[in-house]
């Protein structure tokens, strides 16, 4: 749903990538967002500061630290438009609106709302098996997802070191499609994993990438050792 009174009847306009359908999301799990923003010549004015407000912002509470690279002691460049990379402090609770303002001292300029997503993914544990005299490695997975950012399309990506993709499945289905008909914010699947005859197995990571897109929202704790859970090493 497109967030309405939020920026309108300023002179500039605000954006965000990461968008789920019209709604701006930022991810506090995983790559920084990009936040664009374009203002006439005639409200230029500077210094300009990037700011996140508490809801829609009516009520003039902000974080003065909530963004990496922004705030009230970090203006924002000269130029009157220009994109920059989007990083939210992680002490700000996720799953709730958010207001992104570039202002003058007391003037806003421009505005949008966000909504605030974080995620998680983690590798539960590892088993060393065999099939047809192939080593095999299963691993359950889980994910934990704010449940207005979740939709039926997310994608869990099992990626090798070498950063190909070697497994992938619908977070609504735990399958290859189709999706299930609705999200599902929290979950578990298992992975299988086999090891690959050209070349000595090596480490996975797993990816969460929203709506299916090439934005990843979160990274899960590389905590299995991985020669060993290959059988390769004792420790």
């Amino acid at each position: 749903v497109k967030e309405e009174g939020v920026g309108a009847g300023l002179p500039g306009s605000l954006t965000v990538s990461g968008s789920i359908g019209e709604r701006p999301v930022v991810w506090t799990s995983g790559a920084p967002s990009t936040l664009c923003y374009r203002l006439p010549p005639a409200y230029n004015l500077n210094p300009k500061q990037l700011l996140i407000f508490v809801g829609d912002g009516a009520d003039g509470m902000y974080y003065p630290t909530g963004l990496l690279d922004a705030g009230p002691d970090q203006p924002l460049p000269t130029a009157g438009e220009g994109c920059q990379s989007l990083s939210v402090s992680p002490g700000i609770p996720a799953g709730a609106e958010y207001t992104l303002r570039v202002q003058h001292e007391a003037q806003v300029l421009a505005a949008t709302g966000v909504l605030l997503a974080h995620a998680v993914l983690a590798w539960e544990a590892y088993t060393l098996g065999d099939e047809n005299g192939q080593p095999v490695l299963t691993l359950p997975v889980a994910w934990s997802i704010t449940p207005a950012a979740t939709t039926a399309s997310d994608v869990i990506k099992v990626v090798d070191a070498q950063g190909d993709v070697v497994d992938w499945f619908f977070t609504s289905c735990s399958c290859k499609g189709p999706p299930g008909a609705e999200a599902v914010p929290q979950g578990q699947a298992e992975v299988k994993l086999y090891a690959p005859v050209e070349k000595t197995p090596g480490q996975y990571y797993l990816h969460l990438h929203p709506e299916g897109e090439e934005f990843v929202g979160a990274v899960a704790d590389d905590w299995i050792p991985w020669n060993t859970a290959w059988g390769l090493s004792s420790g």
